[in-house]
């Protein structure tokens, strides 16, 4: 597994930083009638540096999705609880994906070249 200096790590997270500037930027330009096409490059080079962030953590884009559905499914239950339609100990649950045991699998997704 390749393992970023201390140095190249910071200048990782600053250029996700600077990547999510250059989004909003794009975002609010296109907005006022700028080119759509510079958010998609702009998410990309975002999405691509946070991928990168993943494998030097040890971390897989599924422990993002499996996290931010967990989320979304607690949210859709607190909803619908509030409104009267199932009671608040009922409803989806989502159990986390196991990713550490799919770590060890070098076929167990897109970031799996960027742990090796």
């Amino acid at each position: 597994m390749l393992r970023a200096s201390g140095r190249r790590r910071r200048r990782g997270v600053e250029k996700i930083g600077e990547e999510a500037t250059e989004t909003v930027m794009a975002a609010k330009d296109a907005q006022a009638g700028g080119p759509r096409e510079r958010i998609v490059a702009e998410t990309a080079d975002l999405w691509f540096h946070c991928l990168i962030l993943l494998g030097q953590h040890d971390l897989h884009p599924d422990d993002v999705l499996a996290d931010a559905t967990a989320r979304r499914h607690f949210r859709l239950e607190e909803r619908a609880a509030a409104q009267g339609e199932i009671q608040a100990n009922e409803g989806i649950r989502v159990s986390p994906i196991a990713s550490s045991a799919r770590r060890g699998r070098p076929d167990s997704g897109s970031a799996a070249c960027l742990r090796r």
